[in-house]
């Protein structure tokens, strides 16, 4: 019996087998935060371009009855789709800018700063203007 544990078709990505062949997502996942970004760059580099290839390997057994090597073989593929989307989110965007929020356009507050107006009820709360508002001035705030 062979001791690689992948199919032969398959030999450049038996150096990540021992590692990455894991069978649930838990595991695969505390896997890639144990790794830095240099592993999981190694293991997209050889294992993404041979992904399709591997699913139709796979594709030949029944799902419920897949031989050892292609079951390893289909948790490698796992763990290669998991290590792209752990490289595209913590991966620095290049080339592109990230949008500022907006502040939301300040009201005019000329209109409240005539004496005897009052503010109508849907006007907001406080206008600010330094470190006092003009309502509080209107009113004769003593803060």
């Amino acid at each position: 019996m062979s001791d690689t544990l992948l199919p032969e078709a398959f030999a450049e990505l038996e150096p990540f087998a021992a590692t990455w062949c894991l069978a649930t997502e838990p595991e695969r996942y505390e896997r890639r935060l144990a790794s830095d970004m240099t592993e999981l760059q190694a293991l997209y580099d050889v294992g993404f371009p041979r992904i399709e290839e591997a699913l139709a390997y796979c594709d030949k057994f029944p799902l419920d009855a897949l031989p050892d090597q292609a079951r390893r073989l289909l948790e490698l593929v796992h763990s290669i789709i998991n290590g792209v989307d752990v490289r595209r989110n913590l991966a620095p965007a290049q080339g592109r800018r990230r949008r500022r929020r907006r502040d939301p356009p300040r009201r005019r507050t000329a209109a409240l700063t005539r004496p005897g107006d009052r503010p109508s009820p849907a006007d907001p709360p406080f206008t600010t203007t330094g470190t006092h508002t003009l309502r509080c001035r209107r009113e004769r705030c003593t803060r």
